[in-house]
């Protein structure tokens, strides 16, 4: 079992009405947030400090383009998911980047 020490909302951008797009809550659910390596962060052309990746449940309905909002009010981006299902302790990874604290 992955210790998951934070709760986080996912919002998706969605047709509201007519030609209103808004983002609108997805689900919510537990994960680990953690600051990407330095070196990963240069190869991933990104700036360190914004790039983090997340550590979920396999079941947690997130797919690239949402967002990932935590209870301090920082915004993610989904850049990223990565379903690790066959391990023995089964989790998605999400690749994220931090739009605004």
């Amino acid at each position: 079992m992955i210790l998951y020490d934070t709760t986080v909302k996912i919002k998706r951008l969605k047709t509201t009405s007519g030609n209103t797009r808004a983002l609108v809550a997805t689900a919510t659910g537990e994960a680990s947030i953690q600051p990407v390596a330095k070196e990963s962060s240069a190869i991933a052309d990104g700036q360190y400090g914004t790039l983090y990746v997340a550590y979920v449940e396999v079941d947690l309905p997130a797919q690239p383009g949402d967002t990932l909002t935590d209870p301090d009010g920082t915004v993610y981006s989904v850049i990223q998911t990565i379903t690790r299902d066959t391990t023995p302790l089964p989790h998605k990874e999400l690749t994220l980047q931090r739009q605004s604290k």
